[in-house]
């Protein structure tokens, strides 16, 4: 008997913990729009939007500007792990590819992380932070 209801509670427990990390995961879909910044002084906009799929996949739309204009951006993948984001994205500047690896938190209504630019042959070539409310 005190198998069977050990048993029990640790699969309650393990229900709940997933239960709750899925809720958390859902309550970070939206949009967001901030601003970024590198390590060479350059400075932009970001708009970030999460989707949550009910196969429990995720998307996101991401938009991002430099000195006033629109860069188009390719987002090669997006990994949700609680609050947790990484978007992995590509976008071509004067011929050129690069990939950037975006890392944040979601917190409440802020969205906040760092950022890795590297060239196609991998090599970083800048670093930088960012940071977006929740778009109401």
């Amino acid at each position: 008997m005190k198998k069977t209801l050990s048993l029990v509670l640790s699969l309650f427990i393990f229900c709940a913990i997933q239960a709750t990390s899925a809720l958390a995961e859902s309550s970070i879909a939206g949009s967001y729009a901030g601003t970024w910044s590198d390590d060479s002084g350059s400075s932009g906009g970001i708009n970030l939007e999460l989707k949550h799929a009910a196969t429990h996949s995720w998307s996101a739309g991401v938009k991002v500007s430099a000195a006033g204009d629109s860069v188009p951006v390719t987002v090669n993948s997006v990994t949700v792990d609680g609050g947790d984001v990484v978007i992995v994205f590509e976008y071509r500047v004067d011929g050129k590819t690069s990939s950037v690896n975006l890392k944040g938190s979601v917190e409440e209504h802020r969205f906040a992380g760092e950022f890795e630019v590297s060239n196609r042959k991998g090599k970083t070539t800048s670093t930088g932070t960012w940071s977006s409310t929740r778009e109401i």
